[in-house]
Parts: structure tokens; sequence; C-alpha cells
């Protein structure tokens, strides 16, 4: 039942005046986040020595596919490793 699996998203649409359940809402396939790039290591830093890289330039974190939700704490997670380790290698 959609009221109780998808609440939040019924009311978004509700508030823009459409009703999901009743009216035809048309999807089409897009490209929602790239999976490829930049090879990197567990400190963010890519091949060529002393570039660091994260989020959608970074390849590989997540394998072949995401899982919903993943990107901010990709993002997050190893914007965090590339500062740190940029830091290091300047103060070295």
């Amino acid at each position: 039942d959609a009221e109780i699996s998808l609440p939040y998203m019924l009311r978004r649409y509700r508030a823009a005046g459409i009703d999901p359940l009743t009216e035809k809402i048309f999807t089409y396939p897009v490209l929602h986040y790239q999976n490829g790039g930049l090879v990197i290591d567990e400190h963010a830093e890519t091949t060529l020595e002393g570039v660091f890289a994260c989020g959608e330039i970074a390849g590989g974190t997540h394998g072949r596919n995401r899982m919903m939700g993943n990107s901010l704490l990709e993002c997050t997670v190893f914007g965090r490793r590339a500062g740190k380790a940029a830091a290091e290698r300047a103060h070295a």
C-alpha cells in the first residue's frame, strides 16, 4: 500500500497538486549518477601523485552501482579523506 510504504512521496506529489494514485506520471530513464571516473585509493588519491578526487569524478567506490542515497555519504567520507591527505602532504 503506497499510503504506508511511500508516505513522503505521496505528500510531495499531493502538495504539487498531483495524486499519483489516480493520475498518470510519465517517467523516462536518465543518468542519475556517474559511476565511472578516476581511480582513487583509500585516501582519495588518484594514480597521479598529489592529485586527489572525490564525488562523481572518482570511480569505483561503489562497485558497478550504488545504493540510493549513498552519494552524499561518499562525498563526505572521501572529501574528508582527500582533504586530510592533501593537508598532510602539503605539510610534509
